[in-house]
């Protein structure tokens, strides 16, 4: 008799919507309709596989570099017991947050003198030193929601992407992912989340929820972010993200609707796809959401 294998282990997964409306987040703005929107790290084939036939997942939104993908195809996986012949898999839309033009936006902080270093480094030396020399200059001193931010202002014609995958009832249930489900995985929910009125509790309960998720890898996450000249603190969630992105979102765009319309150009049924997916209760109109600003 075969012993039951033990569920593999899915890093930083929760349901958004059981994530935002729990007590006492839920008790301002709407609610979400559970079982529809999942966000996590990388899953491995395994949980993937588990998830699949768990959760019902229909979509993946991989938000991970092509880098990151090719790297992680390399690496040995273990083979999964979890499938199925009769489970239909997934579709998996890879979109990378990370575009050109977001690319270029970093390297405009760098001088001169540090931009040919960097190139002499990409070309003679090993990866990690280059990425090193952008990490010191540029990446730690923008911060977590810095990056955010240049992620809105550059990369908005992926967001459109993304948000267009998540109108569609047919997309549903959906997994959002990246390497650590904490920070683009973390932008893409809350983008969700706010156009969907969600409350600035439920907003900072899901956000910093990653923290506790990831605790267990903490020690491990601190050394590879050193290693590449970043401080440890990067490991984590950054005090301030959520309300950062918030008030550059108000301030630019006057909120996350103007920002899909305006930056992404998304038209309004993108919008109203999105609420009448995930929001409870949704009949249309503007949504109920707390703002959080002036308190």
């Amino acid at each position: 008799m075969n012993e039951k294998q033990p569920e593999p282990k899915i890093s930083n997964f929760r349901d958004v919507a059981l994530s935002v409306n729990a007590p006492p987040s839920g008790t301002k703005g709407t609610r979400l309709k559970p079982c529809l929107l999942y966000r996590s790290a990388l899953p491995s084939p395994s949980a993937l596989a588990h998830l699949t036939q768990t959760h019902s997942i229909k979509t993946i939104i991989d938000l991970r570099t092509t880098t990151e993908i090719l790297e992680q195809q390399q690496q040995p996986n273990p083979p999964s017991n979890q499938t199925s012949e009769s489970s239909p898999k997934p579709t998996t839309h890879p979109i990378s947050l990370t575009s050109p033009a977001y690319t270029l936006s970093l390297l405009s902080h760098l001088t001169w003198p540090q931009l040919l270093r960097l190139a002499y480094l990409y070309a003679f030396a090993p990866r990690p030193a280059a990425v090193s020399l952008l990490a010191t200059h540029v990446l730690a001193p923008r911060g977590l929601a810095g990056l955010a931010i240049d992620t809105l202002t550059y990369s908005a014609a992926e967001i459109a992407r993304v948000l267009t995958l998540l109108s569609d009832p047919a997309s549903y249930p959906v997994l959002v992912h990246c390497t650590q489900g904490k920070d683009r995985t973390g932008l893409v929910c809350l983008l969700v989340c706010l156009l969907c009125g969600v409350g600035v509790e439920g907003l900072e309960a899901d956000y910093w929820r990653s923290d506790e998720e990831l605790a267990g890898e903490r020690e491990e996450r601190e050394r590879e972010v050193g290693r590449i000249g970043l401080p440890g603190a990067w490991a984590g969630c950054e005090g301030g993200w959520v309300g950062r992105v918030r008030e550059w979102l108000e301030g630019e765009w006057g909120g996350v609707e103007g920002y899909l319309e305006g930056a992404c150009g998304l038209e309004g049924e993108v919008v109203e796809g999105v609420r009448r997916v995930l929001v409870e209760g949704w009949t249309g109109g503007e949504v109920e959401g707390d703002d959080g600003f002036g308190e």
